[in-house]
């Protein structure tokens, strides 16, 4: 090869690739949305971050037994302590089975041959749907909107008014319906009727006819029995946590 050609072939070699085109600038307008733009979906990224987590939710704390539960009416499946309650959850007590269930300081107990649906648990109120069995209803504290509890008891509804221990029987295959009264006070209303319960009172109704068939004394079973030493355990255990922490 001769010195020219050499001297060609090695400018033809030296030379730099070609680059693909840089992209074009943006148009002034484009600039200025996308500078309105970011900010904006910054913020809405961010506010959805700091949303507050659903509401008020509850947990199995003692399952007894073959239990249930189900979430927004599909199929049942067994339950198992520590289990989440939310809006749209049940739970159900098969013969021989029981299930204590915690929101905040309320504490739920359901006896065998029960049905429980929450049909509302968030920060405004506890609505609670009992279609068969027996329940009962320990509040302690009372802070206002956020404490509002009602239980519908196969179409009758029971509204509490302040803190208290509340017991309510659903008959299973019958149209028998209790709500009784330990501590606290509350309102029954059925057909269109509004009945005061104090302290210590109760009332058995039908709620095919919506018919008061008793008024009087409330009568204790053995779910309050049962209610009471479980109220004590936990009360027991709750002191000694308390020493610990003081200690």
């Amino acid at each position: 090869m001769t010195a020219s050609r050499q001297a060609r072939f090695s400018a033809r070699t030296a030379r730099p690739a070609k680059l693909p085109p840089m992209l074009p600038p943006l148009h002034p307008w484009h600039s200025r949305l996308t500078r309105r733009l970011v900010p904006a979906l910054l913020c809405l990224a961010g506010a959805a971050v700091a949303q507050d987590p659903p509401a008020r939710i509850g947990h199995a704390s003692l399952v007894a037994g073959a239990v249930q539960h189900s979430v927004d009416g599909q199929a049942w499946g067994p339950a198992s302590p520590g289990w989440p309650l939310t809006t749209g959850s049940a739970l159900r007590t098969p013969r021989e089975a029981r299930a204590e269930l915690r929101i905040g300081s309320t504490a739920l107990r359901l006896a065998a041959q029960g049905e429980l649906h929450f049909d509302r648990l968030d920060d405004q109120a506890v609505a609670l749907r009992l279609t068969s069995g027996r329940l009962t209803v320990r509040q302690r504290r009372w802070g206002g909107a956020g404490d509002r509890l009602s239980v519908d008891l196969a179409g009758l509804r029971f509204d509490a008014e302040g803190a208290g221990s509340y017991h309510f029987d659903v008959e299973p295959d019958g149209p028998r319906v209790a709500a009784r009264v330990f501590e606290g006070s509350g309102t029954l209303t059925l057909g269109g009727q509004r009945l005061a319960l104090a302290s210590g009172q109760q009332v058995v109704a039908d709620r095919r006819s919506a018919t008061v068939l008793q008024q009087g004394p409330a009568e204790r079973s053995p779910i309050d029995e049962w209610s009471d030493r479980r109220e004590l355990r936990t009360g027991l255990r709750g002191a000694l946590a308390e020493r610990r922490g003081d200690g």
